[in-house]
């Protein structure tokens, strides 16, 4: 439900918690903790990431992967009450 209001939390909520969302894999995806990347650029970093498989419901762990700055979501705008 793109746009609905529960989901624009919870994304910022993985957003604060290092998590980001990939537009063209569909899937969120977070470093691996205390290993940096083996590349960073101003437009990508290649190293090791979890993404979460939603179809599986599991962490998964992908290495030496290239990670496009520009296929990420920006962080959602939160409703102003």
């Amino acid at each position: 439900m793109p746009k609905d209001e529960a989901q624009l939390y919870a994304a910022n909520e993985l957003n604060n918690r290092g998590w980001f969302y990939h537009k063209e894999l569909r899937l969120w995806l977070i470093r691996v903790p205390n290993i940096e990347p083996l590349v960073k650029t101003n437009t990508h970093e290649r190293g090791s990431y979890h993404c979460f498989e939603p179809n599986t419901f599991e962490i998964i762990r992908k290495d030496n992967f290239v990670l496009q700055y520009e296929l990420l979501e920006k962080r959602p705008h939160l409703p102003q009450h």
